[in-house]
């Protein structure tokens, strides 16, 4: 294998990587709408493949920087890689506590709660589909739309506090669990914001900071 077909063949378990967090945040909605510890549990069990997927990759780096001797332009390709797959395993781990929380019979009867909760569980997935299509196809178009979309995202978190202040229906410690997902959704906000970064350094050579 070649220097070029290896950088696609990373390249290409990233976007893997990626399409399989998707799923496992997606997984959470279904979870959530459902309260189905099932899926919560299969949703844990999978984390562990995401976590495979990131030592994959900084395996096959190391290799890239061990035996094939990639020149600047390919060095940031490896890198921009390794550190998308660290990004995308934190997003990874916040599926995984969505999970746990389920499990941990931390249910929550506010339908207004649960469903605001969801809305913002959607919109980060949509973020992250963005950021892997703007990976893929090196598109700095759609890598700015994602920063422009996390604002709004950001407006839904203030609403989401300002509900759980006046809602009496819960309890307190419910209310630091559910904070506790509020403030998983908007890291992994983060991390999704900081793929496009990353993907703006791998095409233009320069950081770009969205925040």
């Amino acid at each position: 294998m070649n220097l070029d077909q290896s950088l696609e063949h990373i390249e290409t378990s990233v976007v893997s990587m990626g399409e399989l967090v998707i799923k496992q945040h997606e997984k959470v909605l279904d979870m959530m709408e459902k309260k189905d510890k099932e899926i919560a549990m299969s949703i844990i069990k999978k984390d562990e493949y995401v976590n495979r997927f990131e030592e994959d990759i900084n395996n096959q780096a190391i290799a890239q920087f061990a035996l094939l001797s990639p020149v600047a332009s390919d060095l940031r390709r490896v890198i921009v890689a390794i550190k998308i797959a660290s990004e995308l395993e934190r997003i990874g781990d916040y599926a995984k506590s969505f999970a746990s929380f389920i499990l941990k019979d931390k249910d929550i009867d506010e339908e207004e709660v649960i469903q605001l909760t969801m809305e913002m569980e959607r919109d980060m997935i949509e973020l992250l589909r963005d950021s892997i299509r703007a990976y893929t196809e090196e598109n700095l178009e759609v890598a700015f739309s994602v920063s422009e979309k996390s604002v709004e995202l950001d407006r839904k978190t203030k609403l989401f506090r300002d509900t759980l202040v006046h809602t009496d229906t819960i309890t307190k410690k419910q209310v630091v669990y559910l904070s506790a997902l509020l403030r998983n959704i908007n890291r992994a906000k983060d991390h999704t914001v900081n793929v496009c970064e990353h993907m703006i350094y791998k095409k233009k050579g320069i950081h770009y900071d969205f925040n």
